[in-house]
């Protein structure tokens, strides 16, 4: 009895198991048309799919993707102390520098410079704005405190700092934090970066900017 019942089964269960296989077959090659329709060429080895695309990819710009030769352009909006959003697009060329913190020793004395040669930079073109993360709030504290003649831009979400790639690990009283990393960037008026300082020195480090902006083109 046991010997009828397996052949009973089989029997049953053989042109089922027919019938998905044939399922399988046809979906897999739905599957690899309906790919290389869209994709281009595909080959397939041990079931995985290699896809070779011919179509172009165009990146955004504003983004340095770790390209040393790549001409991205550094464009940006936020909002400024003055309540309105700064446009980078409209005020080409531009001096941007990164600070940590409003009111800070070091961030004061550094916005106290750009402060009295503003005019300098100015004369040679160059409109200059101050970013960190402080809300618009503590930028307009900090102006009028210092008396400050040019924009400071907020970015709590630290969009444009990690457009710069300003947001770095920092040992702050013994503890690891991420923060602004004092930086600045010339930016000409094609919105090419055409010079940038990392890991700024406060000192002297205002006159080192105007002198470049000052050189003949």
């Amino acid at each position: 009895m046991p010997n009828n019942m397996q052949s009973i089964l089989s029997l049953l269960v053989l042109p089922i198991m027919v019938r998905f296989s044939g399922f399988l077959t046809y979906a897999q090659s739905l599957t690899h048309s309906s790919m290389s329709n869209r994709y281009g060429a595909i080959s397939s080895t041990s079931g995985l799919y290699a896809i070779n695309t011919h179509e172009s990819v165009t990146m955004p710009t504003g983004f340095d993707y770790g390209c040393p030769n790549m001409n991205a352009q550094y464009l940006f909006t936020l909002p400024a102390d003055s309540g309105e959003d700064f446009v980078a697009a409209e005020h080409l060329p531009l001096v941007v520098y990164f600070y940590p913190k409003d009111s800070t020793p070091g961030c004061t004395t550094e916005a106290q410079g750009f402060r009295d040669s503003i005019d300098a930079f100015k004369a040679a073109g160059y409109t200059v704005v101050g970013i960190s993360r402080d809300s618009v709030k503590s930028h307009q504290n900090f102006v009028c405190k210092q008396e400050l003649n040019f924009p400071l831009l907020s970015d709590k979400e630290e969009t444009v700092c990690k457009q710069f790639d300003v947001i770095k690990e920092k040992n702050m009283y013994g503890k690891k934090v991420m923060g602004i990393e004092r930086s600045t960037f010339v930016i000409d008026a094609n919105g090419e970066l055409l010079k940038e300082w990392r890991k700024v020195k406060v000192a002297g480090h205002v006159d080192e900017v105007l002198a470049f902006v000052q050189q003949p083109a």
